[in-house]
């Protein structure tokens, strides 16, 4: 977190990693419910799903595509998310607000 927050531009680079990371938890909980389902439908159509679901930042990661169990994974990044979160709500308490509700401003 700090390489990202002080050696490489604080707010704005920490903005920009935290909405990658998000991105990179919504594909890794997609992943963990194709998981789940995986019992109930064909193989073949599981791996064919299972590479469309995702973004390029998962899809070249085969180890992480094939895990039956993405949880440490997907617990790693929620606390990197948070963390970033955090510094950047610290860093600037009006970002959050405007980036969710940009009629305001």
């Amino acid at each position: 977190m700090d390489l990202f927050t002080r050696q490489f531009g604080g707010l704005s680079h920490a903005v920009v990693v935290v909405l990658i990371k998000i991105r990179l938890l919504v594909d890794l909980r997609a992943l963990h419910r194709l998981v789940i389902v995986h019992e109930k439908l064909p193989r073949e159509l599981v791996d064919n799903v299972r590479h469309q679901l995702v973004s390029n930042i998962i899809a070249v990661n085969r180890h992480t595509v094939k895990s039956q169990d993405l949880s440490p994974e997907i617990k790693k990044v929620e606390s990197q998310v948070n963390e970033f979160c955090r510094y950047i709500a610290k860093a600037n308490k009006h970002f959050w607000p405007a980036l969710l509700d940009p009629g305001r401003d």
